[in-house]
């Protein structure tokens, strides 16, 4: 209705413009423009201009055939107004968008060829496109896929090779017409029926895949695969995807349950999170399992113990470390050592014998929880309620927890607002199985209570270290605003000779030109200073020509190997 509507205003403003009549020919041959899309951050300008109807490669796709003329353009507001092709698309094909990522630096987009519909992964600083191998659905309810995160999104897809039904009406006919006709002819099939396409049905059930896959690596996961009925009136099939439940964290998971049942549950949950799983850990005293999004960053198994870290781990002697934990005989000395001669953001799923522990490491950075149920233990650095829900845990609030929070902010930092759930704090050693048992390894106060603190020489020769770990064989860039911190980071890399790379954005907003401070850093480190200006209060990285957001970059590399 809406784009019949759009028609009819199209043809009256067209009658208005212009006293002649307007031709059949004359219509086909007009351009016109589908969807605009607008980058969540502004900047970007993502339009579907579509060629004249006449040009279309293929006119079976009934009112759809619009998608086979259509072109992704973009548009910088930044820049002279002028729309040019998204990425390279070729003739004889349909493309159009999809939606914009969280960061406005991807989009997904589409692509009708030769009967075969394609999803891609769109670029938009580079113009490249990575074209996924299965063909997705196009539900009603939800045809775009839908973003987790920067990295990743949620998808259906067919696990046959065949085209959505709201472009393959046109098809369904011109396939099915034929054999009818035929059995017609030999008194097989009421003739009455070929006056009419209603009765053409495909089979009322399809098998689909429920997909979440990584925009960085194109790698796709499944989370669910089924037969999706039609309703009873044969319209297109409508998948119930309303409702996304998100992260926008690395996921790390260990449970342990009754039953390998329970598991299987929990690992569906986890799946939506786009953890896989990493092993079983063992079926005694209770079958347990480990997931995560991403691979293990370390793991050792011994007969009695088996340690398995998750995150960025980081070490100046990566051997030495190995050793040291192989050696380790409990849980508690496994932790001690990961604190003393390991940093990072990382979680450590530990086995003791039959016990399950999990150890957060001192810097805190990555969140992580304990839930237990009667059935099922989890800990994990995500907790949604589908995993809650498939470890059996009802989540109900805390009362008197929340109302210490409320009433001291400042409250013990393991306090919960959910009922059997517990926070693992920083560089704590928390038991997983019942009776929890909670290890102090590592904490601020331990440090800062020593009676011997390093020498000045031997806080600058510890920071070059790190720095110097942390590096790599990368090349680094400083957000150098001038500051203590900022200044001492930059200063340290060149001294190191590794070649860091300032940059500063000055802002709009009240103080947010901090460039002069800049400037000085940079001529005492004798290093070139990166300026960029931004037009907001918050600066939008994604406008600045060879710079991604902070967010995104990931030390990479090691000068010990």
């Amino acid at each position: 209705m809406r784009a019949l509507l759009a028609g009819l205003a199209l043809l009256c403003l067209v009658k208005m413009a212009d006293a002649r009549q307007v031709t059949i020919d004359q219509m086909l041959a007009t351009e016109s423009y589908g969807q605009v899309l607008i980058a969540p951050a502004g900047g970007k300008v993502i339009v579907e201009r579509r060629g004249p109807y006449e040009t279309g490669s293929r006119f079976s796709y009934g009112n759809m055939t619009r998608r086979v003329t259509s072109r992704v353009m973009l548009l910088d507001l930044r820049s002279p107004r002028k729309l040019v092709p998204a990425f390279r698309q070729e003739d004889g094909a349909g493309y159009w968008a999809g939606d914009f990522s969280p960061s406005g630096t991807r989009a997904t987009v589409l692509r009708l060829q030769d009967d075969k519909l394609r999803l891609g992964i769109l670029n938009i600083a580079t113009g490249t496109v990575r074209w996924l191998p299965g063909a997705p659905d196009l539900p009603i309810s939800r045809p775009a896929p839908v973003w987790l995160d920067d990295r990743r999104f949620v998808y259906v897809r067919f696990v046959e090779d065949r085209l959505p039904t709201i472009l393959d009406v046109g098809g369904i006919v011109q396939r099915i017409m034929p054999a009818r006709w035929h059995d017609a002819a030999r008194g097989q099939r009421p003739a009455a029926d070929l006056a009419s396409t209603r009765s053409v049905r495909q089979n009322r059930y399809e098998r689909r895949e429920l997909v979440i896959a990584n925009a960085t690596t194109g790698e796709e996961h499944t989370v669910l695969t089924g037969e999706v009925p039609t309703t009873s009136s044969g319209r297109p099939p409508t998948l119930p995807l309303r409702r996304v439940e998100m992260t926008d964290t690395q996921a790390f998971i260990c449970a342990t349950a009754g039953s390998s049942g329970s598991l299987d549950a929990i690992g569906r949950a986890a799946a939506i999170m786009g953890a896989r799983e990493l092993g079983n850990c063992g079926n005694e005293p209770q079958p347990s399992r480990i997931w995560a999004t991403d691979p293990a960053a370390l793991s050792i198994e011994r007969e009695s113990l088996l340690v398995i870290v998750c995150g960025e781990l980081r070490c100046s002697d990566r051997p030495a470390l190995e050793t040291a934990l192989r050696r380790a005989t409990s849980a508690v000395q496994v932790a001690e050592r990961l604190s003393g001669q390991a940093w990072g953001s990382y979680v450590a799923f530990i086995r003791e014998g039959n016990r399950f522990f999990v150890f957060r490491d001192p810097s805190g950075a990555t969140p992580l929880y304990v839930a237990r149920s009667l059935n099922s233990q989890i800990a994990s650095t995500t907790l949604t309620p589908a995993l809650l829900a498939a470890a059996g845990h009802r989540a109900r609030i805390h009362e008197p927890n929340v109302a210490k929070l409320l009433a001291s902010p400042p409250a013990p930092a393991f306090l919960s607002s959910l009922e059997g759930v517990d926070i693992v704090t920083a560089g704590e050693l928390v038991g997983v199985n019942l009776p929890a048992q909670r290890h102090k390894i590592w904490s601020p106060g331990e440090i800062a209570s020593r009676k011997a603190p390093l020498a000045p020489e031997q806080l600058v020769d510890t920071l070059d270290q790190v720095l110097a770990e942390l590096a790599g064989d990368s090349r680094i860039g400083v957000e150098l605003s001038g500051g203590l911190d900022s200044s001492i980071v930059c200063t340290s890399l060149a001294q190191l000779g590794l070649d860091p790379k300032p940059f500063n954005v000055a802002t709009s907003g009240k103080g947010g030109d901090e460039t002069p401070f800049a400037n000085d850093v940079a001529a005492h480190a004798g290093v070139a200073l990166h300026r960029f200006k931004s037009d907001s209060a918050l600066p939008d990285y994604s406008s600045f020509e060879g710079l991604a957001h902070p967010r995104n970059h990931r030390f990479r590399g090691s000068r010990r190997g």
